[in-house]
């Protein structure tokens, strides 16, 4: 009697697939940037030249009656 040796197979080997990588999105900074930027605007000197505090802001209101502008001071805290 013939006895049929039967091969072995071989495994194959999966191939580890390859993660790719997410390319990170640049957030906008512009806005935050034009924020900063009126924020410091605001933080600055006053704009009375005798007056040189950095908390206080001057601004100009219509007085209604009679239609002329006058300064107040704006605290900025």
């Amino acid at each position: 009697m013939r006895v049929l040796l039967k091969k072995k197979k071989k495994k194959k080997k999966k191939k580890k697939k390859k993660k790719k990588k997410k390319k990170k999105k640049k957030k906008k900074k512009k806005k935050q940037q034009q924020q900063k930027q009126k924020a410091e605007g605001r933080r600055r000197r006053c704009r009375r030249s005798n007056c040189s505090e950095a908390h206080r802001r001057i601004g100009l209101v219509l007085v209604k009656p009679r239609q002329e502008w006058r300064e107040y001071v704006v605290y900025l805290l």
